[in-house]
């Protein structure tokens, strides 16, 4: 349960980014991510990468946090850079996370870090690499 959990924050976060002000490739884009978690549990998942459609109109946060147990708590813009801080709760368990990824027009990197308390296994903290690259046009 923890694992599905843990991997829709980071699909949501993977879609994260804000085209109308950064200048990044409309389009379909390749984004792998990479989960280590540390802990009483210590696991690393092996590298994930799905296909996704940017548009303008799905990439904002408002529509990739579109989760009612997650909240933006801070986002900062700057240039082609974007960071951010946000919560979690679900199913008793608390996440606090903070992320960021630096664009070029087609391709992003970024950092992902989250803390996770209230799980009967005890305190968690889950590093996540994040890269993506443009492929070609959505279809």
């Amino acid at each position: 349960m923890k694992i599905r959990v843990i991997v829709t924050i980071m699909l949501a976060i993977n879609s994260f980014s804000v085209l109308a002000e950064l200048d990044v490739q409309e389009g379909k884009w390749e984004i792998t991510t990479q989960m280590k978690m540390q802990g009483p549990i210590k696991v690393e998942i092996p590298p994930v990468t799905v296909n996704q459609c940017f548009t303008k109109e799905n990439m904002t946060p408002d529509r990739v946090l579109n989760n009612k147990h997650c909240e933006m708590l801070k986002m900062d813009i700057t240039e082609n850079k974007v960071s951010w801080k946000m919560t979690c709760k679900q199913a008793g368990m608390q996440m606090d996370g903070i992320g960021d990824l630096a664009y070029k027009k087609t391709t992003f990197d970024g950092n992902f870090k989250m803390m996770m308390s209230g799980s009967k296994e005890g305190a968690m903290n889950i590093d996540t690499k994040l890269n993506g690259h443009y492929v070609g046009p959505c279809k």
